[in-house]
């Protein structure tokens, strides 16, 4: 028997204007650079998986260390931060 499915669905108001007298472009940069940040992450979550399964499957995993998630985050925060000041 096929389960049911439920489907949610998320409606939003369209923006006329962004907020905090922030235009467009600005707004387009700043999502861009969320999504490049999220995107960021999770490659960093995918790799550092990836390398804790081979280093188990090859029964290395003793030998090295992989980071945790929260280590993760606070890896790319430096990254990001440094990228900020360079930027400036």
């Amino acid at each position: 028997m096929a389960q049911k499915r439920h489907v949610k669905v998320l409606k939003l108001e369209m923006l006329k204007k962004p907020a905090c007298q922030m235009t467009w472009q600005e707004l387009v940069r700043l999502l861009y650079a969320v999504r490049r940040r999220v995107f960021r992450l999770a490659n960093l979550v995918v790799s550092e998986a990836y390398l804790s399964f081979h280093l188990w499957r090859t029964g290395r995993a003793e030998e090295f260390k992989t980071g945790t998630i929260g280590e993760l985050n606070r890896q790319l925060r430096e990254m990001l931060l440094k990228e900020d000041g360079e930027e400036a």
